[in-house]
């Protein structure tokens, strides 16, 4: 990843990296919503294709040469399945789900360690057979129909929890807008982050599970530093998965 603006040739700033999130769109009000300025020119998320396919929007250099004790959790890719308006709720099964019961948690903190409270987390995932709500980017559903999708609010503490399902493995379908050189590739289980915060630089990213097959393979996963260990000891499993920001200079 360069230390430059790919459009303007500046150096690769925190505050860039916020002027470039605000321009692909990307937008939170409490529940996550794409802006329109910009549908235009461009394929907004949700719609058709995750319009970050291919750029670490923290550079992962730039991460490492800050003077803070911690580095702050790198950025995977939107995907094509992310939807505005998820409810705040903590347990994102719907009823009658079938599936691997599978309970999230973790701390968001700064690069120094502190607990960060009041993030936004928007979090989603397949089922148990890699099938989103969505069937297509572009489909309309009604805000009833949401399905292994929330919203969460860290604590004071910088503490989040979710429960959810071990997703399942799905190919990425043929002739996916962004994603044709993919097409047919087995995607290992993973969920889906992304944060929203005033104070931090949002994060785009994803989380993957040790000693899945498919990691290797993987286009973005391989490259992941993302991977959590899975607590299989009792009926609901448990990961433990904590999440650092980069603070706005």
């Amino acid at each position: 990843m360069c230390d430059t603006d790919h459009d303007h040739g500046k150096p690769f700033t925190l505050e860039n990296r916020r002027s470039i999130l605000l321009g692909l769109g990307i937008a939170f009000a409490g529940s996550v919503a794409a802006s329109a300025a910009h549908a235009g020119r461009m394929r907004l998320p949700g719609m058709t294709f995750a319009p970050t396919p291919g750029i670490d929007l923290i550079a992962d250099t730039t991460a490492h040469a800050l003077p803070q004790p911690l580095v702050a959790t790198r950025n995977d890719i939107l995907g094509p399945f992310w939807r505005a308006g998820a409810p705040f709720k903590s347990k994102i099964i719907p009823a009658g789900a079938k599936g691997q019961v599978l309970q999230l948690s973790g701390t968001v903190m700064d690069t120094d360690g502190k607990p960060v409270p009041d993030v936004i987390i928007d979090i989603w995932n397949s089922d148990a057979d890699g099938v989103y709500d969505l069937k297509n980017p572009g489909q309309a559903l009604d805000p009833s129909e949401f399905k292994f999708r929330g919203l969460l609010r860290t604590d004071a503490a910088g503490r989040y929890e979710v429960e959810t399902v071990v997703p399942g493995k799905y190919k990425i379908p043929g002739k996916l807008p962004g994603f044709e050189a993919y097409d047919g590739v087995l995607r290992p289980s993973h969920i889906h982050l992304m944060t929203s915060h005033n104070g931090t630089v949002p994060l785009i990213t994803q989380i993957y599970f040790a000693g899945d097959p498919e990691i290797a393979n993987d286009p973005w996963a391989a490259k992941s530093k993302n991977i959590v260990a899975l607590d299989t000891t009792a009926a609901t499993w448990r990961a433990t998965f904590d999440v650092v920001l980069l603070r706005f200079a």
